[in-house]
């Protein structure tokens, strides 16, 4: 639902899929969930959806640490970095950011996709003046998705990987746009 622009619908989904797994106590799937709807809350362009969503991001990422779960914990940091971001806290940001990159360093991890850590990264250098270091890290976003969609057998697949998701056509729009 969130790849087609539906996220208040996507929130109602998440909501009852929370209640759900907290009462067959399924703690990984509520992180998962958590940071679902601190995406679907993002897309909210009010700053009120801002704050929700950085709930749900420390949220994710506090259970992530409670669990041990570096996936999870990385993906917290990252969207916790973005709705940072968007509530004008840059400095708090870069550090969230930054800490969500420094765990890719230690190779592939489960449930991380790696190619928003970079793009996420992109954003808040470029919206810290960085665009050099912007460039470079939605560049490695970029290649990330551009080699997914390469491995696809069928063309028509391989576009619509790189048109329909949005994270994916997001990363290939800003990357034509910025310097």
């Amino acid at each position: 639902l969130l790849n087609q622009g539906r996220a208040m619908e996507a929130l109602t989904r998440f909501k009852e899929g929370l209640e759900v797994a907290i009462s067959i106590n399924a703690r990984p799937l509520v992180g998962e969930i958590f940071l679902g709807m601190a995406v679907a809350y993002r897309e909210n362009t009010q700053s009120p959806g801002w704050e929700v969503s950085r709930i749900c991001a420390q949220n994710a990422h506090d259970l992530g640490e409670e669990l041990g779960t570096a996936g999870l914990i990385t993906m917290g940091l990252t969207s916790l970095a973005l709705a940072e971001l968007r509530l004008e806290r840059p400095d708090e940001a870069l550090r969230l950011s930054t800490r969500a990159v420094s765990y890719l360093k230690g190779g592939k991890l489960a449930g991380v996709r790696t190619e928003e850590i970079w793009y996420n990264h992109a954003q808040v250098l470029q919206a810290l003046g960085r665009s050099a270091d912007a460039r470079e890290a939605l560049d490695r976003a970029r290649g990330l998705v551009e080699a997914r969609a390469s491995r696809l057998n069928n063309d028509a697949l391989a576009d619509g990987f790189l048109s329909r998701v949005t994270l994916n056509r997001r990363i290939r729009e800003h990357a034509a746009i910025l310097p």
